[in-house]
């Protein structure tokens, strides 16, 4: 079990530090691009797609450790648990890149805050084995 929540560990820091990468890259090569649409509009859906994509990794979460309790073989459940963190991980990785990329279009410095809540959950929802035998227990 250790060496699994470890390697699941690993995935998750690189997808954690995409959205850093990303955005540090990005702001070396200044992007000057004008889209016709209206700021607002674009934080706005900035802001809805986040908050889908976050929706959806925790739907996405809830149903792989619903199908986790229903199996007794250990080494199922941790190939289940890690592949629901993958899941859930690359969903809010994406909502990470999707606010750069809105910040990138806008200027807007709420995206950043949005940028380092999305950070922030996925810190706190990385995984470990007390995670683990909180969702994936009967």
């Amino acid at each position: 079990m250790q060496n699994t929540i470890q390697q699941a560990k690993i995935i998750w820091v690189a997808l954690m530090s995409a959205p850093f990468l990303f955005f540090g890259a990005t702001n070396i090569v200044s992007l000057e691009i004008n889209l016709p649409l209206p700021a607002n509009l674009l934080l706005l859906l900035c802001v809805f797609i986040v908050l889908v994509l976050a929706m959806v990794s925790q739907i996405l979460y809830n149903n792989k450790c619903k199908e986790g309790k229903k199996i007794r073989e250990q080494s199922v459940k941790e190939t289940l648990y890690v592949q629901a963190k993958i899941m859930q991980g690359a969903m809010l990785e994406a909502s990470g890149i999707i606010a750069v990329i809105f910040y990138l279009f806008t200027k807007n410095v709420f995206l950043i805050i949005i940028l380092f809540a999305i950070l922030l959950q996925m810190f706190f929802q990385m995984p470990s084995e007390e995670s683990f035998k909180r969702d994936f227990r009967e």
